[in-house]
This record gives structure tokens, C-alpha cells and sequence, in this order.
């Protein structure tokens, strides 16, 4: 008999695996099947008793309501039957409504037959207690219609008796009659339901046996499987790995005898390792010729990799930063606050400090900080030559610092933080070798290569945005005293033309007084010297008279001597 191979035999075991785990699989879908098709009958017939105990309900309030209309004549309880009993109604709970879906559901033979019964003496019975209710609406409208005592008097006996048709014994037993139907109706929907639970759990029962039964031999084949793989396949790798695992250690070409399976692939393979293990070291001395080399070219293409990559993350970083600084904002704090917070959120770094150059003052003023650290614990003003930044903004130059402990902003943070910032770079802010400001970065960890580049080149950038901006608020600020030069000129002119206009008032208001008093005094003149006229004129007759006096005088004494 020839012996099977272990491919053959794993294929053997594999197809007796296989289908047992379909039959399983099977069973496991006849078994959820079964379970469906025993909901979908359990959820029918649950709808069923449902609706039927709705129909019970409805009808117990259709006539309930119907006697109420009887017996109170409210004209809004005659509505409500009119609605209930209307087939066009689209209300979705009309008895006809609830006695069409129990007869649209599948029913058994027997179901049938007995809902057909039920179905009929409903309609009976209630078409005969619409009609009461009818008649005695009709009834109602001719009294309400009629003021005759004697004609009200026949209505009101007609109405009595109406009223009594849904009172009697008959109607009572009809609708009692009824009642125990639709009952009996029910527990036969229950009763089939129960028998379906116990048929559907029976053939559940067995399903589960024979998938117990099947998963038993499935896992004693998979056990069996494993058997073979371990003694067939994994005791002779393992053997097969050890011996490559110490050719792995020789330089020699593997000499270890590996056990060989006659027809057997792990044999096979065997063979095949040693020949592979031959051919590669043949192969691997020409490839360690050749890998030198390409280790050195690797080392050059990684070290350009890394100077591309950061000349990359800085020109990414310009972009970056490219937007903000160009545009505009209110104040130099702002502004600061803005530069700081990018570089931060760029480079991952933990503290930022801006220092602006005064020029009156010959110091650095404090503009913005952003970071772990209070604006309270960093130093306002700072004197050229004083501390790391004062002698980095005299020099115009760039300095790092690594494990700094003298500077009170290092201390502070030493006694309030568990990762102090002892890492420092400052670098001076300059424009045409004009210092601007001092920019100081801390860390609580060395700095990298890239942050240097980037920070040569991003602080120039920076000094020409700070510089553009004093330069645009200087001019915003002789603009605004511009105009305000120019509205108190605008004023003093303002006020000199009213003067003028004054004085050209108060000068024609003069001129008109000088020649009213220059008339005045013509007309004085005239009159003086119309009066001197007239005196001179007088005293020539007074002279002339004293002359004649004179001559009378002379006359008279003479004739006296």
C-alpha cells in the first residue's frame, strides 16, 4: 500500500473537517431558520390576539358609547359613532379597520371558519346599534325641529323605546354571545401558539444535540490534525531550524546532517536548505563587496536627506510664518505676541521672551512673552551689556547657553517646575546692523540643528517686520499730529476770518460814524458860520450905531457947551 504524503493526508483530514464544519454550519442555519419562522409565527400570532382583544375593546366601547348617546343624547358621542362605524373613516382603529386586518392575516381553516362567524354577527350587531342610534338621532331632530306638545310628546315615547332596544335582554345576549366568541377565538390563537413553542423547541433540542455531537468529532479531528502536524511537520522544522540557525554562526557552508523523510516534503526541503545555504554564501561574498560601498553612499544620501529635510522644515516654517507678519496690527504688543506664539506652536519649544531696543533709554524694554512663565517673573528693562541679553543685543550677535543655573528666570523655574528651562537661545534682532530687539527662546531640553538655521534665518525676517511696523506707527503718528496741525490751523484760520469780517464791520460801522460826524460838523460849520455872518453882521450895525452914538454924543455936548 503506498504511503500517503503528508499534503495527502492533511487534505484527507482538512475534507473530513471541512464537512463536518459545513454540517454544522447547516444545522446551525436550519436551527436559526427554525427559530425565525417561530418568531414571525409568535410575533402573527401575538398580532392576531392583539388585534382581536382591540376588537373586543372596540366594540365594548362602540356599544358603550352608543347607549351613552342614548341615554344622554350628546350630539358629539353620535359623531364619534358615526366615525367608528364609517368604513371611509381614516382613522386607523374603525372596527371595520380592525376586523379587515384580522381577515387579511393568514388563518387556519378552523380560524377561519370561527372569525367568519364572529365577523358576521360584529356586523350584525353592529349595524343594528348604528341604526338604533340613527333613528334616534333622526328622532332628536324632529323634536328639536317641532313645538308641538302632542308631536313632542309621540317623539319623546319613540325615543324612550328606541333607547330601550339597546338595553334589552336580547341585545344583551347578543353582544354577551359575541363576547365569548371572540374569546374563544383567542384561546385557540394562544393554544396553537403554545403548541408552536413546543414543536419549535423540540426541533431546537435536536439541532443543538447534533451540533454537540458533530463539534465532538470536528475538534477530535482538529486534535488529530495537530498530532500530525506536530510529529510529521513541526518536530522535523524545528530540527531543520536548529541546524540553519547554527549554520547562521559558521562561516562554513552547512556541513550539519539534517534527517531527510524519504518521500516527504520536509525531506525535500532539507535538500533544498542545504543547496540555498551553499548559493548564498557564495553570493554573499560578492555582496559584502559591493555593501561598503553602498553603506558609505547611504551615510552621504542620509546626511543630505537631513539637510534637505531641514532646509524644507524651515522654508515650511517662513511659509508658515509669511501670513502674519504681513499683516497688519494694532500694537507692537500684538504684534509680539502673535510672532511669539507661531514660533512656539512651530518648533515645539516651551518659552518665548521679545525685547524691543529703546533708543532714548539706551536699554531693552520687555514688549511680549508667551510661554510657561509669568510676564511677572521676567525682567521689564534690561541694560545693554547686563545679563545674557543685554550682552547678546550688544554684540548684534547669536549665543546658546546649556544648563544654565545663575540667571534668576532659570532659578525661578528650578524651585516651580519640574522640568526647568536651562536651555537658552538668544539672538539679536538687527536691520542693517541696527539692533531692533533681542529675541529668547528656553527649553527644558538641547536645542536641535534645525532650530539654529531657523532661527539665522526667521530673526531677520522678524527685525524687518517689527521695524516695518514702528516705521508704519511713527507714520500713523506725524499723520495724526499732521492732523491735528492741520485742524488748528484750519481753526486759526477760521478765527482770523471772523476777525477779519469783525474788524471790516467795526471799519465800515467807523467809516459810516466819521462821515455822519464829518456831515455833522459841515452842517455846524455852516451854521457857525452862518451865526458869525450874522454876528459879524450885527456888530457892524452895532459898530455903525455907536459911530452914529458917537457922532449924537459929540453933537449933543456940544450943543451942552
Amino acid at each position: 500500500m503506498k504511503r500517503l504524503s503528508i499534503a495527502q493526508l492533511f487534505f484527507l483530514i482538512n475534507t473530513f473537517i471541512g464537512t463536518f464544519i459545513s454540517i454544522i454550519i447547516i444545522l446551525v442555519y436550519l436551527s436559526f431558520v427554525s427559530r425565525e419562522s417561530f418568531r414571525n409565527k409568535q410575533e402573527l400570532l401575538l398580532k392576531k390576539s392583539e388585534l382581536v382583544q382591540h376588537l373586543k375593546l372596540n366594540i365594548e366601547s362602540f356599544i358603550s358609547v352608543a347607549r351613552r348617546f342614548v341615554s344622554y343624547r350628546e350630539a358629539n358621542l353620535f359623531e364619534q359613532l358615526k366615525q367608528q362605524f364609517n368604513t371611509a373613516s381614516q382613522a386607523p382603529d374603525t372596527l371595520q379597520k380592525i376586523i379587515k386586518q384580522i381577515s387579511n392575516l393568514p388563518l387556519i381553516s378552523e380560524e377561519k371558519a370561527l372569525f367568519k362567524e364572529i365577523s358576521q354577527n360584529a356586523d350584525s350587531l353592529l349595524v343594528y346599534t348604528f341604526q338604533v342610534t340613527s333613528y334616534h338621532n333622526q328622532l332628536i331632530a324632529e323634536r328639536d325641529a317641532n313645538r308641538d306638545p302632542a308631536l313632542m310628546t309621540n317623539l319623546n315615547v319613540k325615543l324612550e323605546i328606541a333607547r330601550l332596544q339597546l338595553f334589552s335582554n336580547e341585545f344583551i345576549q347578543n353582544k354577551e354571545k359575541l363576547i365569548v366568541q371572540i374569546e374563544n377565538f383567542e384561546s385557540k390563537l394562544k393554544k396553537r401558539l403554545a403548541n408552536e413553542l413546543s414543536v419549535s423547541q423540540r426541533w431546537y433540542e435536536l439541532y443543538a444535540l447534533l451540533e454537540v455531537v458533530l463539534g465532538a468529532i470536528t475538534i477530535l479531528l482538529t486534535f488529530l490534525s495537530f498530532y500530525i502536524v506536530r510529529v510529521k511537520v513541526t518536530k522535523p522544522i524545528q530540527i531543520l531550524q536548529k541546524a540553519i540557525h547554527e549554520s547562521e554562526q559558521s562561516l562554513e557552508p552547512l556541513k550539519i546532517e539534517i534527517p531527510k523523510q524519504s518521500q516527504d516534503e520536509i525531506g525535500k526541503l532539507a535538500v533544498a536548505f542545504q543547496n540555498m545555504d551553499v548559493s548564498i554564501r557564495n553570493k554573499e561574498k560578492k555582496i559584502l563587496s559591493k555593501n561598503k560601498k553602498l553603506v558609505s553612499n547611504l551615510a552621504y544620501l542620509r546626511k543630505q536627506t537631513n539637510e534637505l529635510n531641514i532646509q524644507q522644515w524651515i522654508a515650511k516654517g517662513i511659509n508658515h510664518f509669511t501670513p502674519s507678519l504681513k499683516a497688519s496690527y494694532a500694537s507692537s504688543k500684538q504684534l509680539s505676541t502673535d510672532i511669539l506664539s507661531n514660533l512656539l506652536e512651530y518648533t515645539n519649544l516651551r518659552q518665548g521672551i521679545l525685547y524691543l531696543f529703546d533708543e532714548n533709554t539706551n536699554s531693552l524694554v520687555l514688549i511680549a512673552s508667551f510661554g510657561t512663565v509669568l510676564e511677572e517673573h521676567i525682567p521689564n528693562n534690561i541694560t545693554l551689556g547686563n545679563s545674557l541679553v543685554g550682552i547678546c543685543a550688544q554684540s548684534l550677535g547669536t549665543f546658546y547657553f546649556e544648563n544654565i543655573e545663575n540667571d534668576h528666570l532659570i532659578q525661578w523655574q528650578t524651585k516651580h517646575s519640574e522640568e526647568p528651562l536651562t536651555f537658552q537661545l538668544v539672538t539679536a534682532l538687527k536691520v542693517r546692523k541696527s539692533l531692533i530687539g533681542v529675541l529668547e527662546i528656553l527649553h527644558h531640553q538641547p536645542f536641535e540643528k534645525k532650530h539654529f538655521q531657523f532661527f539665522d534665518e526667521i530673526s531677520e525676517i522678524i527685525a524687518l517686520t517689527i521695524e516695518r511696523h514702528q516705521n508704519d506707527a511713527q507714520k500713523t503718528t506725524l499723520l495724526e499730529k499732521l492732523h491735528i496741525s492741520n485742524e488748528e490751523l484750519r481753526k486759526r484760520e477760521e478765527e482770523l476770518s471772523q476777525n477779519t469780517e469783525e474788524l471790516q464791520a467795526v471799519n465800515e460801522n467807523l467809516e459810516r460814524i466819521v462821515a455822519e460826524r464829518t456831515q455833522f460838523i459841515r452842517e455846524q460849520n455852516k451854521i457857525i458860520e452862518a451865526k458869525n455872518k450874522e454876528i459879524l453882521e450885527q456888530f457892524e450895525d452895532l459898530a455903525l450905531k455907536q459911530k452914529e452914538l458917537g457922532a449924537a454924543y459929540r453933537q449933543l455936548k456940544a450943543q451942552e457947551e
